[in-house]
């Protein structure tokens, strides 16, 4: 009777623990046809005008954040009202106008490109740094982050 118990909250853990893997993988698997970009490229490129955008929750920007880089959301973005301050970042950046690449990060990228294909589909063009803020500091340490954003954001 104890072995049978035993089995059957073992099948049950298992079960379970299946489960989690399942629904972990899928959430986090990015969307289709998302922009990316790796910091590298960022640094060879060096547009000329660059928004970062911040996506990840208050406590994460908290603890760390690239440069002065706004705080928006993922969950303001997905209620329409982090769409509206983006596009106040970029009025900002750029008030004659002129083109600036919007660059959104989190913690390793996944949450940047969901809010990408949502500034997508509201028209507004965008791109994910891939591997999001961790990889940015496996390139550049916090008190390079002034430089390395001064370099891209010649105007």
């Amino acid at each position: 009777m104890i072995r049978r118990s035993f089995l059957q909250a073992a099948a049950i853990a298992l079960c379970l623990a299946s489960l989690t893997l399942t629904s972990c993988t899928s959430a986090v698997s990015l969307p289709k046809d998302v922009k990316e970009i790796t910091v590298a490229v960022l640094q060879e490129r060096q547009p000329e005008s660059v928004v970062l955008i911040d996506v990840r929750t208050p406590a994460e920007y908290a603890r760390d954040r690239i440069g002065d880089s706004p705080l928006v959301p993922i969950s303001d973005i997905e209620a329409g009202s982090g769409v509206k301050e983006i596009q106040a970042a970029i009025a900002q950046q750029s008030p004659d106008g002129n083109p600036v690449t919007v660059i959104l990060y989190c913690e390793r990228g996944f949450r940047s490109a969901r809010a990408q294909k949502i500034l997508e589909a509201e028209g507004i063009q965008s791109i994910s740094l891939a591997g999001g803020i961790r990889a940015w500091r496996q390139q550049i340490p916090r008190d390079r982050d002034t430089a390395a954003l001064s370099a891209l954001n010649r105007i």
